[in-house]
Order: structure tokens, then sequence, then C-alpha cells
């Protein structure tokens, strides 16, 4: 698992395979439609593929 903190804000497109969203207490599950806000901490399982928008509209893999 890897942790990766989120540059810009986003929304998510596409996830194959597993993610979280880092807050305390819990965890979130990141699915698709879900906005992330910039600087946040996600758990990312490997071989995760996850697609974002960001809130200039362009996409990021």
């Amino acid at each position: 698992m890897s942790e990766v903190k989120l540059p810009f804000g986003a929304n998510v497109l596409f996830v194959s395979g597993t993610a979280s969203l880092y807050q305390l207490p819990t965890k979130i599950e990141v699915v698709v439609g879900k906005h992330l806000d910039k600087g946040q901490i996600l758990n990312v399982e490997n071989d995760t593929i996850i697609a974002f928008q960001d809130d200039n509209g362009r996409p990021f893999i």
C-alpha cells in the first residue's frame, strides 16, 4: 500500500482496485463521483488505477 497526497482538488472518474481516503479515525472508500480536496491523503493498494478530473477539467491517471 502507498500513500499519495493530492496536489489539487479533483473528482474521481474511474477506480480499478482499492483506495481509501485517510481521515482519522476512519478510512473512507474512494468511489467514482467522489470529490477529493487538495492535500488529502489517499491509501492506494498496489496495482490500483485511479482516473481524476481536476477542478479545471483536466484528466489525470
